[in-house]
């Protein structure tokens, strides 16, 4: 049997216009959900790629990897831990939870770890889909003036954050002012963004795990557009119908709580393209 799953979805619209003397305006606004969840695979397990799976009961391409339970204090904490995870633990290194995988009763349910961080370590840690995905489109115009904004936004979604943007030197690639907020010696703040700086990317803290998980929910002020229509009695004899001269700003402001350099409309696979600017024009509408 092939794989099946379960899709549901769901858009709401709402607009309305009105004019009063010279001043018009509209507003439209649009609220969609997604869901999504795989009922079968055709009789196979999990099927995990990267930071990603596909499991029964779960959307398609959950987050999925291990539970983060915040930075070694030191050394000797470090040294201490009873569980093995990769490397050789230090200060500053991420700590994992080793999940209930034992059943040492035999009740068929586990109630104990193994004291390994292994891949039954890992659980669905967040669903990449965009749910509630919403915008506004307002215009107004009064006497020869208009005004028009676009606003849009996600209002869950989670995210994972990886390549040069979490490991800084890795690949030959740069180091980003936010990547000074790491744990170090000096300052081993338990609450630091990132960990301890290593030479070469350690592998205990490149896991797929909840610590590089991130909420790519935001809200981003799309475009701007001022304007102003001549009148025609300003533009005289000459051959031209109308003139409107006008603003235009885009990607003004995005609120979202991802790392800098990370667009929260982009997908984890192209994280590394250039990021997102703003861009402001003037310009000159003429009918001839």
């Amino acid at each position: 049997m092939p794989a099946q799953w379960r899709i549901r979805m769901g858009i709401f619209s709402v607009s309305h216009n009105n004019t009063h003397g010279d001043f018009y305006y509209k507003v439209t606004g649009i609220l969609s959900d997604v869901q999504n969840k795989i009922t079968n695979l055709g009789g196979l397990g999990p099927q995990v790629s990267g930071v990603h799976v596909k499991m029964v009961g779960q959307p398609i391409d959950a987050l999925y990897g291990y539970v983060a339970d915040g930075y070694f204090s030191s050394f000797t904490e470090a040294r201490a831990h009873t569980v093995v995870q990769w490397g050789k633990l230090q200060g500053g290194d991420i700590r994992y939870i080793d999940q209930l995988t034992v059943d040492t009763d035999g009740d068929g349910k586990p109630d104990a770890g193994d004291s390994k961080m292994t891949g039954d370590d890992r659980v669905v840690l967040g669903n990449p889909i965009p749910r509630y995905n919403f915008s506004f489109d307002i215009f107004t115009s009064w006497k020869g003036f208009d005004f028009s904004m676009f606003l849009q936004g996600v209002g869950k979604r989670d995210g994972y954050v990886s390549g040069w943007l979490a490991y800084p030197f890795a690949n030959a690639s740069t180091v980003l002012v936010q990547h000074l907020d790491r744990w170090n010696e000096a300052n081993p703040n338990p609450n630091a963004a990132y960990p301890r700086l290593s030479i070469n990317q350690h592998s205990n803290n490149t896991q797929a795990s909840s610590f590089w998980q991130v909420s790519a929910a935001y809200f981003r002020l799309k475009n701007i557009q001022i304007g102003y229509t001549l009148p025609k009695e300003w533009l005289g004899e000459k051959n031209i119908s109308g003139l409107r001269v006008y603003a235009n700003g885009n990607n003004i402001f995005t609120s979202s709580k991802m790392p800098i350099g990370m667009d929260p409309e982009s997908p984890e696979s192209v994280q590394n393209s250039y990021p997102l600017i703003s861009t402001y024009t003037f310009g000159v509408e003429v009918k001839f």
